[in-house]
């Protein structure tokens, strides 16, 4: 990634036509389209009424553009294409890891203290339907103090790991490296990170 030193500030903004009528600072669940990014789109639409949808039609053309759209993401994310699914927002994401589990009671899931409703309100539904225990780390700016925290958390009973790189309403950055690997010495199930408000910013 670019250096912040290198960024012309200006321009970037000059890429968001709506910060001409207010300031914007709400990048989580909903943010600012930038005009490249609405061109692009209103391009695509265009070529879906003009041509019809392309993977139904014209397959041999749509397929291979698609693969060259997740092996693009896959380069900037350091992962390989078949390693990324696509899907419509945060919500859905994580709704697919938890329907692709089964639950049962006490099973333990594994949140951050700060984690917005894509993430909390299902394992809430999961603990009043199924009976899972829902943990919420504290978030502790000391890396060493919030990994023992995690340490505890994390028991043969934890299925799932889910938390936000970066969460929502405080812009807390949990250590996502010596968690992941905690966790998979613990044995602890599958992990699930949120990384929307982090990726941008500097890659995984």
């Amino acid at each position: 990634m670019s250096d912040n030193n290198d960024i012309d500030i200006r321009a970037v903004r000059r890429q968001f036509p709506a910060l001409n009528n207010f300031v914007w600072l709400q990048n989580g669940g909903v943010s600012l389209t930038p005009e490249p990014v609405a061109r692009e789109h209103i391009r695509l639409m265009e070529e879906l009424l003009a041509r019809g949808p392309l993977h139904v039609i014209y397959p041999e053309q749509e397929y291979p553009r698609r693969r060259r759209t997740m092996e693009r993401l896959a380069k900037f994310l350091s992962v390989e294409a078949d390693e990324l699914a696509l899907m419509r927002g945060v919500s859905e994401a994580f709704q697919t890891i938890l329907r692709g589990l089964t639950w049962q009671t006490g099973d333990r899931i594994v949140i951050s203290g700060d984690e917005e409703a894509a993430v909390l309100l299902p394992c809430l539904h999961l603990r009043d339907r199924h009976g899972v225990e829902v943990v919420e780390l504290p978030l502790i700016d000391d890396d060493t103090a919030g990994l023992e925290a995690a340490a505890r958390a994390l028991t043969p009973q934890t299925k799932l790991l889910a938390l936000s790189h970066v969460t929502t309403d405080l812009g807390f950055r949990l250590p996502v490296a010596p968690l992941c690997e905690l966790a998979q010495l613990r044995g602890s199930g599958a992990l699930g990170w949120r990384g929307a408000h982090e990726t941008a910013r500097s890659g995984l």
